[in-house]
């Protein structure tokens, strides 16, 4: 674009100067204006001018008026710069008189052009060495300021504007939180209410790269690294009761102990303490322990007592965070009959549910009866039971607790699934028969307790070649696991960007391009694997030696293609013609063994030998004369095939000039034409030849798209009796299959009642895991509601740092399975989806009083010697009378006029540093281009002006003072 510029003004130039010459114009100038890009290196030619009537004198071209920034050749006019000019700092404009000792001058104008520079991130040093740190509590609040990126940009005084934005934000040890933002007119950094800040979930720190870019595309960057601190925010949790009651008989002595709550909080080093929401009368509650005695008797002969009593306890922990908790006690009169648990005399009886690996002597089930006789004790014994039930489990004839027997073990896997024991209670040492009777269902519930096993490793080494595509599958893992419905996953120990493991079905794949002949690639490799179950309770690793062997994949790279020599024809034989130096990058032999060809004619088969690389003269003499020779156009073509020794042997590769992108453009199919050039120095079309050919390059895939769940929330209603799945999820990803895409419940699933069943590669479905049962023999409780956040995550098995994760929020209000109409009520519930709460804490520096007194201080110091020194500078100019008086009276002499401020004009004549206003149509054409100068009458004795100067461009005359450099405007 400049020397597009350049030739236009010169064609300009000549349209123009005979105008002038008619007018006794003397000097020609090349270039006039002279656009001048800021930055520009010194040294740089810019203009020339030219008299005829001097052409070839020494001395002969000079600038009038004085300059430091530009020189004039004295003998060939060229004109050129001695810096590199700053737009925002120095002159824009410069004019220039230049004489050659004739009547009339030339004034050449200059102007300094605006280049776009990139914006500066040093401002904070840590900041773009990637070493900022801040941190800040969980509970940091949302959109207030964290930080500021301080960027600046030379060419905001032109406009210019920068626009802030965050590249990259990770997070760790959790990955994939999307938790700040930044403002892109300011750089203020602050929460933005994508993802909470929740340590105890995993989000411990973040790390932020944050660009500046102003209107041009140029940019500059840096790191912000965030901690985040934890905080009490966690509320403790009771563990609830059996059916939530506990059951004391009237007897029980005043202080003893009747039960004991719980309650836990995750958060780290949290005490809690214990205490009753109203006062009690008949109970005390130690609030560290949580032990509940009994304070007054509970004998229900004493018409002020009663038979229940309902306890609600408060948790507090140490951060003021409170749960509560509601029981009810149930005292029993001893003056009864023999009362045996309604639930477990009833027809249907107790179901109780045991995992397979319950220790030995553990508790299983107690059966509560009593007799309220004093002195009287009931027993219980086993009525009948289901084959091997005995063996398995015992009843304690005194309690009516049923254990389990110190062997065999329970084994869900072989054993039956369920027993039954048929248990009948009547009064101790009475013949009589049974008083009640029921039916215990022991159901046996699968337990994780087994280890995967591997099927079969490979104790050789594999042995794979370089090059192959993304996604060749090397081998397939396969482990089993005895325990019935866990499901096996394969997963890398340790980093292997080179290879994939896929999570769910144990495949190997190449996940990077390897190239054996690149340095950073390594030629074996051995990976350590492992193989677990659900949840990661069992785990079983394995090792697998990869060697990487080398392909033929390099042509032979010669450092000319073609030689043009000419040789007088007394050369004699043997006579070195021409060293080829040519080499293959194959890292092995014989793929990078070279050899070399020579194909000639007939005609100059015993003129030239090849021996390995070297050209040679062979027996035959070279004769000039040769009437063949002549008919060959009095040359030889020579044709030296340079190839490998690999299989197959090569020449040629296409490369890869810019980005794809799967989703757009799968595959690209790309005709690839051969020229024969014939060896010729020079092109000769008519004489070349042809060939095509068809390449089809497949583009592979990569994960750059995340996983989307339509709805992303969803709210139902079950019975706590379900037994099946309830609701379907509806997740897809534009970049990877369904098989590669796996889902968790990671927040609200309290005592992992819910789970995911998936069938196949389709979307799971949400179910529960039959812990959802209501206790019948307490009527309706209030439905319960359950708040589930699910993540869904591609690559499944892939590289984890490059997989992409979303999330889908499920409600679920469960109701009691019993059809007991319940009480009308006006109330209305009010189901809130809440998916992230964001909380962040800003900082601000507060100075000493200390340090604005030193800053105004220093700034009055920076003011008086800024004045000192321009007193040095400008005490013996003219203009400067009103700002140094005393300065005038050492002026023996009009002084010689100097460069003043930019922006100044043309004061006093001062043609060098003259701007005195910018340039609002920087594309004026030439012709068209005005001056503007500013006089200001100057007290001396006289004005003499014995030169007279002219613009070759605007036509504009000037009257010039050689000796001061003053210069007036005449006319134009």
């Amino acid at each position: 674009m400049r020397k597009g510029g350049l030739a236009m003004n010169f064609f300009r130039i000549s349209l123009i100067c005979p105008v002038f010459l008619y007018t006794a114009a003397e000097i020609q100038i090349l270039i006039n204006p002279v656009n001048l890009p800021e930055n520009m290196l010194p040294g740089t030619q810019l203009s020339r001018a030219y008299d005829k009537d001097v052409a070839g004198k020494a001395d002969a071209y000079r600038f009038l008026n004085k300059t430091k920034d530009f020189v004039i050749d004295a003998s060939s006019g060229i004109i050129t710069s001695t810096k590199s000019f700053n737009y925002e700092t120095d002159p824009r404009r410069f004019l220039l008189i230049v004489d050659t000792g004739g009547v009339v001058r030339h004034v050449l104008t200059i102007n300094i052009i605006d280049v776009p520079e990139p914006p500066d991130c040093t401002a904070d040093p840590q900041f773009s060495l990637g070493t900022a740190t801040l941190e800040i509590d969980e509970d940091y609040p949302l959109f207030r300021p964290l930080y500021r990126v301080t960027a600046t940009d030379e060419d905001s005084s032109n406009g210019d504007r920068l626009m802030y934005s965050i590249e990259t934000q990770l997070s760790g040890p959790k990955k994939g939180a999307n938790s700040f933002g930044v403002d892109s007119v300011n750089g203020i950094v602050s929460l933005r209410g994508n993802d909470t800040l929740d340590f105890d979930a995993g989000y411990h720190v973040f790390q932020l790269t944050l660009r500046a870019t102003d209107t041009t595309g140029l940019f500059c960057q840096g790191t912000l690294i965030i901690k985040i601190r934890n905080i009490n925010d966690e509320k403790p949790q009771f563990e609830p009761f059996p059916l939530d009651t506990i059951n004391v008989t009237e007897k029980t002595p005043v202080g003893e102990m009747i039960a004991r709550v719980k309650a836990t909080d995750q958060d780290e080093d949290s005490s809690i303490t214990y205490s009753f929401k109203t006062q009690q009368g008949m109970f005390a509650l130690d609030p560290f322990t949580g032990i509940i005695t009994v304070l007054k008797p509970l004998n229900l002969d004493n018409p002020n007592n009663s038979k229940t009593y309902s306890l609600e306890i408060e948790a507090r922990d140490n951060g003021n965070n409170t749960s509560t908790y509601m029981f009810t006690i149930f005292v029993e009169n001893i003056d009864d009959p023999i009362i045996c648990d309604s639930s477990f005399s009833t027809a249907a009886g107790v179901s109780v549910s045991v995992p397979e690996n319950v220790p030995a002597s553990a508790f299983i089930y107690m059966i509560l009866a009593r007799d309220p006789d004093p002195g009287q004790e009931v027993e219980f014994f086993v009525l009948k039971s289901s084959v091997k039930a005995t063996a398995y489990f015992a009843l304690d004839s005194y309690s009516g607790v049923i254990s389990k027997t110190t062997e065999p073990p329970l084994d869900y896997e072989i054993n039956p699934k369920h027993f039954q024991i048929v248990v009948a209670v009547r009064n101790r040492g009475n013949l009589s028969l049974e008083s009640c009777t029921g039916t215990i269902t022991i159901n046996i519930r699968n337990v994780n307790d087994e280890s995967p096993v591997f099927r079969y490793i490979p104790d050789a080494p594999i042995n794979i070649y370089e090059n192959l595509p993304v996604g060749t599958k090397l081998l397939k893992l396969t482990a089993t696991d005895r325990d019935i419905g866990d499901l096996v996953h394969y997963e890398f120990i340790g980093t292997h960007k080179e290879f994939s493991i896929n999570e769910d079905s144990g495949e190997v794949t190449i996940a990077y391009p390897l190239d054996y002949e690149n340095a950073a690639t390594p030629h074996s490799w051995v990976l350590y694997f492992r193989a677990y179950d659900n949840g990661r309770v069992h785990s079983t690793t394995g090792m697998l030696t990869v060697i990487l062997q080398d392909l033929n994949d390099n042509p032979p790279q010669c450092i000319q293609d073609i030689y043009t020599i000419e040789l007088p024809e007394n050369t004699p034989a043997g006579t070195l013609v021409v060293s080829l130096t040519c080499t293959d990058e194959d890292g092995t032999v014989p793929n990078n063994n070279i050899t070399y060809h020579l194909i000639v004619d007939a005609f100059a088969k015993e003129t030239f030998t090849l021996v390995n690389n070297k050209l040679k003269i062979g027996s035959t003499n070279l004769d000039y004369d040769n009437a063949i020779f002549a008919g060959m156009h009095f040359k030889y073509t020579l044709f030296v095939r340079v190839s490998d020794e690999g299989s197959p042997v090569l020449s040629r590769v296409i490369k890869l000039l810019d980005s794809v992108d799967r989703e757009t453009e799968s595959h690209y199919k790309i005709l690839v034409r051969i020229t024969d050039l014939d060896n010729d120095a020079l092109p000769d079309p008519l004489r070349q030849r042809r060939g095509t050919a068809q390449v089809t390059v497949n583009v592979l895939n990569m994960n750059d798209e995340p996983p989307v769940c339509n709805p992303p929330h969803s709210e139902t209603w079950i019975y706590s009796s379900i037994k099946f799945p309830f609701i379907q999820l509806n997740c897809s990803d534009k970049d990877s299959p369904q098989e590669q895409l796996s889902y968790s419940i990671v927040r609200g699933n309290t005592k992992n009642q819910f789970t995911l069943w998936r069938l196949g590669v389709d979307p799971p479905a949400l179910a529960t895991t039959q812990n959802l049962q209501y206790d019948a023999f307490q009527g309706i409780r209030d439905p319960l509601t359950f708040q589930l956040l699910i993540e869904v995550t591609d690559e499944l098995g892939g590289n984890k740092a490059s997989q992409l994760s979303a999330t889908t929020t499920v409600i679920v209000h469960v109701l009691p399975w019993t059809t007991t109409q319940a009480t009308s009520s006006t109330e209305t519930t009010t189901t809130t989806i809440t998916t992230s709460v964001l909380i962040k804490i800003s900082y601000y520096w507060s100075p000493d009083n200390w340090i604005p007194a030193v800053l105004t201080l220093t700034g009055v110091l920076f003011v008086m010697c800024l004045y000192a020194v321009a007193w040095c500078l400008f005490k013996d100019a003219p203009s400067c009378s009103r700002f140094f008086p005393h300065c005038q009276a050492h002026q023996q002499s009009p002084p010689a006029l100097t460069a003043k401020e930019p922006g100044q004009g043309l004061r006093h004549g001062n043609f060098l540093n003259s701007d005195p206003k910018p340039n609002t149509n920087p594309n004026l054409l030439r012709g068209n281009r005005s001056v503007r100068t500013e006089e200001k009458t100057i007290s001396q004795p006289s004005r003499v002006y014995d030169g007279r100067a002219i613009d070759t461009v605007t036509g504009m005359e000037y009257l010039f003072n050689s000796q001061t450099g003053e210069v007036k405007m005449l006319s134009g």
